[in-house]
């Protein structure tokens, strides 16, 4: 299971350069992988079920939060959810 302990603060997220952003990346097991950045002035949690990295990953499924800390913990509960 995923938890709250595992990632950075929303800070990250919102506290970057314009030009750069700050991207939070993880995995659990062999198949599942997750990634959060900030797109669009959301908090964008994605997956994907393939031991590649998401440049390379075929299927992608894509969610989008607030970009808040209670954002942050369903984009948390989400990834849970995802998991096979």
């Amino acid at each position: 299971m995923i938890n709250g302990y595992d990632f950075p603060y929303i800070t990250y997220f919102t506290q970057t350069d314009i030009r750069e952003e700050n991207i939070f990346t993880g995995s659990e097991g062999n198949n599942f992988r997750y990634r959060l950045l900030r797109e669009d002035g959301k908090l964008k949690a994605s997956v994907w079920y393939e031991d590649i990295c998401f440049e390379k990953a075929t299927a992608v499924t894509d969610e989008f939060f607030e970009l808040t800390a209670d954002g942050l913990v369903k984009a948390i509960e989400w990834l849970n959810s995802q998991k096979k």
